[in-house]
């Protein structure tokens, strides 16, 4: 299956997902933050994308994320679309009745905004998406979206070792994971 608007396959979509889940999830543990609420952030921080392919997909004449050029994706999304993936996917967890905490941390990932208003749960998973890009498992166009390291410490008051730690038990976890599926 092909996310023909971002052009990337399900399984490179779902498999960022789920190694975003596992990232937040352990990020979440160690700074004393429910993990299950954090993993659900993690898997759902793309159902915007899910939502503006399916909608393109019925227009015959649909814009395609061009690769080639890795454009930053809140800018091409906002010149090609009119709107975001993460507005999309903020507006679509309100309706379904999630907190509005959910849906602004997700809304708010990218942390595009004032630093200091970003709240806690959309740093770590701006750095879950940092730890999971590390691993070969990031999406087109976000690259430019996460902070260096030293941010993260500061911010979140975590050691690189934790972060180090947090990167190789992800990729443990994920290929232990998806070697399991492919048995």
């Amino acid at each position: 299956m092909q996310n023909r608007a971002y052009q990337i396959s399900g399984t490179r979509l779902w498999e960022n997902a789920l190694a975003c889940g596992l990232a937040i999830d352990q990020l979440a543990g160690k700074l004393g933050y429910d993990e299950q609420d954090m993993y659900t952030l993690g898997l759902l921080r793309s159902i915007g994308k899910m939502a503006i392919d399916l909608c393109l997909s019925k227009k015959g004449n649909a814009p395609h994320y061009p690769l080639a050029e890795q454009l930053p994706i809140l800018e091409w999304e906002s010149r090609a679309i009119g709107t975001t993936n993460p507005k999309v996917a903020s507006f679509l967890l309100a309706s379904w009745n999630f907190s509005e905490a959910t849906a602004q941390s997700i809304q708010h990932q990218y942390l595009d905004g004032d630093l200091d208003s970003c709240s806690v749960e959309s740093q770590l998973l701006n750095l879950a998406c940092f730890i999971v890009e590390k691993i070969n498992k990031g999406l087109p166009g976000e690259t430019g979206y996460w902070k260096p390291v030293a941010f993260y410490c500061e911010s979140l008051r975590l050691q690189v070792n934790d972060l180090k730690h947090v990167l190789g038990s992800v990729r443990e976890r994920l290929d232990e994971i998806l070697q399991n599926i492919n048995d």
